[in-house]
């Protein structure tokens, strides 16, 4: 995407932690079917309950912006939409002080 994209991309912390979170669950609900459950083997229904999970975070990607809206009003951050002209002329600006 950035290789491709005409304008500066501005990063931000939620990307990050939204997706390292998700992963986190997901291989823990992974190492408890593995290791806890049924050890060694991975039933049907504990195969569902992780395909079923992808479909959560197929969810939780649709809705990204309305979590990260609510995490930082739970954070007390205060995060204004992106106006991504006026933000990419500014990262130009940044790149251009000498």
């Amino acid at each position: 995407c950035a290789i491709a994209s005409k304008d500066v991309l501005t990063l931000t912390w939620w990307p990050l932690a939204r997706d390292c979170s998700y992963y986190t669950l997901s291989l823990s609900v992974v190492a408890l079917f593995f290791k806890g459950i049924t050890p060694q083997e991975i039933h049907w229904w504990e195969a569902l309950i992780l395909f079923l999970m992808y479909f959560g975070y197929v969810f939780l990607m649709k809705h990204s912006e309305s979590l990260r809206l609510w995490v930082d009003a739970r954070l007390g951050t205060t995060v204004e939409p992106l106006d991504k002209k006026n933000s990419a002329e500014e990262a130009e600006e940044k790149l251009n002080v000498t």
